[in-house]
């Protein structure tokens, strides 16, 4: 590692032999460790400056890489030398002098590529194809061979079904509440490659909040994209925020790298802002509502309650069902609703749609036998 080529020892040291860190820590002056510090912080930086001069391109990402990961590396080596822990103010000075020489100029706008050649795109387009029916025929196999053995594999009425699944992956479309964990994972993991994240995604610096403004601005611009995007993909509602960073929506497991959480609720909290620059941000008003008073839950609504409430009237309208009534689930879960988006909606965001039309007087929210449901006009 080159961060050990330009290692130097903490002052006074000398005689400690095998003696281990800790003595050392509490036998030099802090002022002496983080003078030492800083020293070794300064090769690790002349060092970094001396690769990045010989990148033409600083804003693409697949060239410096390597350059900023050894810099972070580095300076995280030497502050576990000097038990100073990382990230520290000493560290952080440099990250943030890299981002604002090296990167202040990039665009987050994303680049624009060429088309592939024909007969390329041809074969793009041909090979998934072919193998829809093939993966088609393996989960109906699967599937079948599974309902043969399904009397041994159904757990006792009492308990729920593959609870751990259950719990993991709740939002996965199913008709058998009894289907299998793998079929749900199957599902599930299918869903999230089919999810096309944001270049900004694959570039470091977007999981630390920038200190300038009108760069900030952009960056949760960005985040609540991604955020609004990635909820309405896997119809995921609500969460604590503890579980969003832990999730692949703020944690890229590939880059090592996760966004903190002050940071990730300053990102719910302008999802959450009733008012918003139509030309610095594209988060709609409304987006999110706080659970709790500490913040620490939310329930996340990629479409406005009014928004919800309008593609249910018009369904009701256009099948001709007003002066009906409804149940809840009869509206979210029922045969006649599987084609429209608001099927598999939570309650919560729901009821929130069906008081926005009650407000506009075109429903009534009203209790039935099976409890709650709606009356529309």
């Amino acid at each position: 590692m080159w961060a050990k080529d330009y290692a130097l020892e903490i002052p006074g040291s000398e005689g400690l032999g095998g003696q281990g860190r800790g003595h050392c820590e509490a036998s030099v002056p802090t002022e002496n460790v983080e003078e030492s510090y800083e020293e070794n912080v300064q090769h690790c930086w002349v060092y970094y400056n001396s690769r990045m001069n010989s990148v033409k391109d600083w804003c693409n990402w697949t060239l410096i890489s390597r350059h900023y990961s050894d810099l972070q590396y580095c300076l995280e080596y030497h502050a576990d030398r000097f038990g100073l822990g990382f990230p520290n103010p000493l560290a952080e000075r440099r990250i943030l002098e890299t981002h604002l020489i090296h990167f202040a100029n990039c665009s987050l706008v994303q680049p624009t590529f060429s088309d592939p050649p024909e007969d390329v795109l041809l074969a793009m387009i041909i090979a998934p194809i072919c193998l829809i029916p093939f993966l088609v025929t393996l989960v109906v196999w699967r599937m079948s061979d599974w309902l043969a053995t399904k009397t041994a594999l159904i757990p006792p009425p009492e308990r729920s079904p593959e609870p751990f699944c259950c719990a993991i992956y709740p939002d996965v479309p199913t008709r058998r509440p009894e289907a299998p964990c793998r079929f749900r994972v199957f599902w599930a993991t299918t869903m999230a490659m089919s999810f096309e994240w944001p270049w900004q995604y694959r570039f470091p610096p977007f999981f630390t909040l920038q200190p300038n403004v009108d760069t900030r601005q952009k960056q949760l611009a960005a985040w609540c994209s991604l955020v609004l995007s990635f909820c309405r993909l896997h119809k995921q509602s609500s969460m604590t925020v503890m579980e969003a960073q832990e999730s692949p929506l703020f944690n890229n497991v590939k880059l090592q790298r996760k966004l903190p959480v002050e940071s990730i609720q300053i990102v719910l909290e302008e999802l959450r802002k009733k008012e918003h620059d139509a030309f610095i941000s594209i988060c709609f008003t409304g987006n999110l509502e706080w659970l709790d008073k500490n913040k620490s839950s939310f329930l996340i609504m990629w479409r406005r309650p009014e928004e919800w409430g309008k593609l249910i009237y018009q369904w009701v309208s256009k099948s001709g069902q007003n002066n009906s009534v409804f149940t809840l689930y009869e509206l979210t879960s029922g045969e006649d609703t599987e084609d429209e988006e608001f099927h598999g909606l939570d309650e919560a965001t729901l009821l929130r749609a069906l008081q926005a039309l009650q407000q506009e007087h075109k429903a009534e929210i009203i209790t039935v036998s099976d409890g709650r449901g709606v009356k529309f006009f």
